[in-house]
């Protein structure tokens, strides 16, 4: 059965596409991962200003006052 050029160029084209889409998807997953991370430093961040400013303010030795 021969196959037309038509066949042929639309079947190699859905190969490559689905080579682009595999690609996006490895990226998809690498941001993914690094969207995480970021989000993970970025509340670590919070964190440590948050602290920094209750002291800063004296914020926190009124707590401690308080716990204890």
């Amino acid at each position: 059965m021969d196959c037309s050029p038509t066949v042929v160029s639309h079947t190699a084209r859905l190969v490559q596409l689905e080579g682009v889409q595999d690609e996006h998807s490895k990226l998809l997953r690498e941001l993914n991962v690094m969207l995480k991370e970021f989000t993970r430093i970025k509340y670590a961040l919070y964190g440590a200003l948050t602290l920094y400013l209750m002291q800063t303010l004296g914020i926190s030795e009124v707590l401690k006052r308080m716990i204890l």
